[in-house]
């Protein structure tokens, strides 16, 4: 079993549906995977830059659900309109310093599709 759910950990990141960063303390990005820099546009590389310059802010959010992950010690999931699309998120802290977000995607109108690599 532990194999399959360490499996489970590195298809989960390698995912082409999930975008996932990790960011620390200071709203830096410290790791994202390809997903993540595919769809917020900046190039291959985002690390570094503060969470919220991403998405063309200058400040965090109010109730940032990562500040909640990485001040409280607590998971955090919600649903968001980003203009063209929407978004479900999880906010997962990973030690006192570190806590990930993992985004999906989602089309404004649902289109009953399924969709592969």
């Amino acid at each position: 079993m532990d194999k399959l759910i360490e499996k489970l950990g590195k298809e989960m990141v390698s995912s082409p549906f999930l975008s996932i960063m990790i960011l620390n303390t200071k709203n830096e990005i410290v790791w994202h995977n390809k997903r993540f820099a595919k769809d917020f546009k900046h190039g291959p590389n985002l690390i570094g830059m503060k969470c919220f310059n991403v998405i063309g802010s200058d400040t965090p959010h109010v109730d940032c659900p990562l500040a909640e992950s990485l001040n409280h010690d607590k998971r955090m999931k919600g649903f968001l309109d980003f203009g063209e699309q929407n978004f479900f998120f999880l906010t997962v802290p990973l030690d006192k310093e570190h806590a990930a977000k993992i985004h999906v995607f989602l089309p404004k109108e649902p289109d009953n599709m399924m969709v592969g690599e």
